[in-house]
C-alpha cells in the first residue's frame, strides 16, 4: 500500500502545479481594482482566458515531456 502513496501524492502536487499560477492570475483580476493592465479592455477577459489555457497546457506539456505525468 505504501508503493501507491508515492504516485499519488505526485500527481496531486502536478495537479496543483497547473492550477497555482491559473488561480493567482483570476484572483488578482478577480478583485475589481483599478490599476490592472488590460482591465479595462473590451478583450480583457478573452485575453486573460486564453493566457489562462496556454499557461495549463505549457505546463502540462512540460510534465509529460519530464515523463512525470503520463499523456
Amino acid at each position: 500500500n505504501l508503493k501507491m502513496i508515492g504516485p499519488a501524492i505526485s500527481f496531486i502536487a502536478i495537479v496543483a502545479m497547473v492550477f497555482l499560477p491559473l488561480t493567482f492570475i483570476t484572483g488578482l483580476y478577480g478583485m475589481n481594482v483599478k490599476g490592472l493592465p488590460y482591465a479595462e479592455e473590451p478583450w480583457a477577459f478573452d485575453a486573460i482566458t486564453g493566457a489562462c489555457a496556454f499557461i495549463a497546457a505549457g505546463i502540462v506539456i512540460y510534465f509529460v515531456r519530464r515523463h512525470w505525468l503520463r499523456g
